[in-house]
């Protein structure tokens, strides 16, 4: 893609660098570098500049887009996020940061599309869990947009009401800071 855009690309790691530009050099080092270095000059001003790049056997190859593929639906209006798919574990908070992180991404980058998490398949999730997720989550978007994005599906009232307590547990602490 670099090439293809007229920039460059340049990777550093232990006793070797590779540079791409309008010809792909090797040199090896005698001194290592201590970690790896990646420098992309890519020229992004051709909108066709990506598909140009991902020719496959002389066929162009659509870019994919892993949300789209993966979470929306046909409308791209809402994103289905099955939380048994994200995780093998809803027992602690440390399960919950990575989910939460997940989500938070998700918000960021399909701005204004509702969230519907399924918790099919799950039948109990811990109150640090909860807090993690929903209870954070509450707290960063306030309860108008949290209202407005997340939805939950496919649940039992045992979840529902550890999910409530996260969060009103979680708004008072944040009202006392």
């Amino acid at each position: 893609m670099c090439r293809v855009g007229g920039g460059r690309f340049i990777l550093n790691s232990g006793y070797a660098s590779l540079k791409a530009d309008a010809s792909v050099n090797t040199k090896f080092e005698k001194i290592p570098f201590s970690g790896t270095t990646i420098d992309a000059l890519v020229d992004f001003s051709s909108p066709e500049l990506l598909i140009k790049a991902l020719m496959i056997n002389g066929r162009e190859t659509p870019p994919a887009d892993y949300i789209e593929y993966y979470y929306e639906q046909d409308g791209l209006q809402e994103i289905n996020f099955i939380l048994n798919n994200e995780t093998d574990s809803f027992r602690s908070r440390l399960a919950g940061k990575p989910i939460k992180n997940k989500l938070a991404n998700l918000i960021d980058a399909c701005h204004g599309q509702r969230i519907f998490i399924s918790f099919e398949g799950v039948s109990v999730i811990s109150s640090s869990f909860a807090d993690e997720v929903f209870g954070r989550l509450f707290v960063e978007l306030g309860p108008m947009s949290f209202m407005r994005t997340i939805t939950f599906v496919n649940t039992n009232s045992t979840i529902q009401a550890i999910i409530d307590r996260a969060i009103t547990l979680r708004m008072q602490e944040s009202k006392k800071t």
